[in-house]
């Protein structure tokens, strides 16, 4: 998959593969790439709607729980080192509830800082493809957990 580049951060997508797996999120959004949805199709329509969250998030099919639930993980895993782990399990817990799903109870202060760390080694991986490069990672959504011990 390619993604498109935001100078050294990584791509919001790439996170949600981490964050997905790190959580044993299973119906997420990579689930559904791999069940044959087209994610610049549907982004693209994402990024057109001015409706509710799931009115946005429709492409994704009906069940949008685990989509959001996997947003709700991206957006609560800051990369900045000096916010600690259980900020932001709050963030991710504020964002589950602004979302309408409930918080996963794999959402922990450990697990949560073994997957900033999985990001913040993806990430100095990620600086130094420039101006282009690959990073191979698998993802298998009936085992998401398993994919992460390899992350």
């Amino acid at each position: 998959m390619a993604f498109p580049t935001y100078g050294d951060a990584l791509p919001h997508d790439l996170v949600h593969v981490v964050v997905e797996a790190a959580f044993g999120v299973r119906r997420g959004i990579w689930a559904r790439v791999d069940a044959g949805l087209e994610l610049a199709r549907v982004n693209a329509a994402a990024n057109r709607s001015h409706g509710t969250l799931r009115e946005k998030y429709a492409g994704f099919g009906p069940d949008l729980d685990d989509v959001l639930v996997s947003e709700a993980l991206a957006e609560g895993h800051a990369p900045d080192a000096s916010i600690d782990d259980e900020v932001c399990v709050a963030r991710i817990a504020s964002a589950c509830a602004r979302y309408g799903v409930a918080l996963p109870g794999t959402v922990t202060p450990r697990r949560v800082g073994e997957s900033r760390a999985a990001l913040a080694r993806l990430r100095a991986t990620w600086r130094t493809l420039v101006p282009k490069g690959a990073i191979d990672l698998e993802l298998d959504p009936r085992d998401p957990e398993k994919s992460f011990a390899a992350m």
